[in-house]
């Protein structure tokens, strides 16, 4: 508990809020949640579902930490908050990438192209 309490507070003056990324004005919608379950169940994002569906489960009983597992998968479905990602949900307008400021900030030029 005295590790937690030690971490510092940001400096920021801006609250936290709560975003959902499939409506442009970040509030969650009963229609939007349905569409998202809607495309989930009818369109598997592989020809091969069964064999995805067979990686994910050998990966989730992987024995690594569980941030790294949720880590994954978030990149895997493009769910980081880069700024590439916030920008299309209008919530950053600068793309930029923080480090070399000459690519958009994707989910990919960090890990991988940065």
């Amino acid at each position: 508990m005295e590790d937690i309490l030690r971490i510092p507070i940001g400096s920021s003056s801006t609250e936290d809020t709560v975003i959902w990324h499939s409506e442009s004005s970040g509030i969650y919608t009963v229609k939007s949640g349905y569409s998202i379950g809607q495309q989930l169940e009818q369109s598997p994002s592989t020809s091969n579902a069964a064999s995805v569906t067979r990686w994910w489960s050998s990966f989730w009983s992987l024995a690594i930490p569980p941030k790294i597992k949720i880590f994954v998968w978030k990149a895997c479905y493009n769910w980081i908050p880069t700024k590439f990602n916030l920008a299309r949900r209008g919530i950053l307008t600068d793309r930029s990438c923080h480090f070399c400021r000459t690519h958009e900030e994707t989910t990919i030029h960090p890990l991988w192209g940065c």
